[in-house]
């Protein structure tokens, strides 16, 4: 796996611990009293970051070439420290002078993390529904998926989603990405969406964080 330089600059940062009491939220994340997520945790940043994530994986799988089989952070392994997630949102946000260890960022970070840890497809109706009348369904015996005769590519594709950050505020949406298509073909990212004057939300950046 080949870190793209800005996530490596993101990773090789690092800063000092803020003198707060911690504790942990129904993820598994830390939280303080200064790193309040619940204004990105409402319903009205759920239904919308549900419509990204849905009409994103909807669009992927039309687009395929092969079998794809969707998946979500819950269940693909996916774990990222809290210190990784302030340094990369600080970048996201406010770019290369972006503090990490700002309480805005923070949160953002925070609730990031929270939605890693729930499944885009068992709390997304739609992406349930899609998830079950075309993902893919690979046999029990596969360690890995199958190769094409030239070796480049697998027989399909795994892509892993989760839950979009909503930052409502900002009219911005951060939502993990990761491709799967071949033993040197994939990568993972952030998807970042942004609201529209009409109030329509379309993808507009990508941060891509690796690739294999």
């Amino acid at each position: 796996m080949l870190i793209l330089p800005a996530a490596a600059a993101l990773v090789g940062c690092s800063g000092s611990e803020p003198d707060e009491t911690a504790a942990m939220d129904s993820g598994g994340v830390e939280t303080t009293a200064s790193n309040d997520i619940s204004g990105y945790m409402s319903a009205e940043a759920r239904d919308v970051g549900c419509a990204i994530v849905t009409d994103f994986a909807k669009s992927r799988m039309e687009k395929a070439d092969r079998p794809v089989v969707l998946t979500d952070t819950s269940k693909s392994g996916f774990d990222m420290p809290a210190e990784e997630a302030d340094l990369l949102f600080a970048y996201l946000v406010d770019g290369e002078n972006g503090d990490p260890e700002s309480v805005g960022i923070r949160q953002r970070a925070g609730a990031f993390l929270t939605l890693t840890k729930e499944s885009a497809i068992e709390q997304c109706g739609e992406l349930t529904a899609l998830h079950r009348a075309r993902s893919h369904t690979p046999d029990p015996d596969e360690e890995f998926p199958p190769v094409s005769p030239d070796g480049l590519f697998y027989e399909y594709e795994t892509i892993v989603l989760s839950i979009p950050l909503v930052d409502l505020d900002r009219g911005k949406a951060f939502m993990w990405y990761g491709d799967g298509c071949g033993p040197l073909c994939g990568g993972t990212g952030i998807e970042i969406h942004t609201r529209q004057p009409d109030g329509s939300w379309q993808r507009t950046d990508y941060q891509g964080l690796s690739i294999s």
